[in-house]
């Protein structure tokens, strides 16, 4: 079992910064942290690259995929929930990933209302697996 805790801006564990001491500070080797690619760029004060430069590789279990405009659009949670985009579709990267040695599982998120009204959940389902880049 992995435990990852996943930071959300619109709670008391805004960003990367807040959600890595108390990983740390937890003292289990299987606890994580949960990167999601969307919050990653949205975090307050921006991506903290510096933070993500001092996690282990083997605490960062899980990247959630998603595309998104590359400017926010209105009110964040909506934007969350309702308005992502196909994983590799506009603004998409994680400079410093790659150098903290991690192997994380990829797990496609798309909340898209529009695409939901306009395919089956089945070809939502595919295009989001297949629109996953090559890290």
């Amino acid at each position: 079992m992995r435990p990852s805790i996943e930071f959300l801006p619109w709670t008391r564990i805004p960003d990367l910064a807040t959600a890595w001491p108390i990983v740390n500070e937890a003292e289990r080797d299987n606890a994580g942290i949960l990167l999601d690619t969307r919050r990653w760029k949205r975090q307050p004060g921006n991506p903290a690259v510096d933070v993500l430069r001092e996690i282990p590789g083997d605490r960062i279990p899980v990247l959630q995929t998603c595309g998104f405009r590359p400017e926010p659009e209105g009110d964040p949670m909506t934007e969350c929930t309702a308005k992502r985009l196909l994983p590799g579709e506009g603004a998409v990267g994680f400079a410093g990933l790659d150098e903290i040695g991690t192997d994380p599982l990829l797990a496609p998120e798309v909340l898209n209302l529009e695409l939901a009204r306009a395919q089956p959940t089945a070809e939502q389902g595919r295009a989001a697996t297949q629109s996953v880049p090559d890290r």
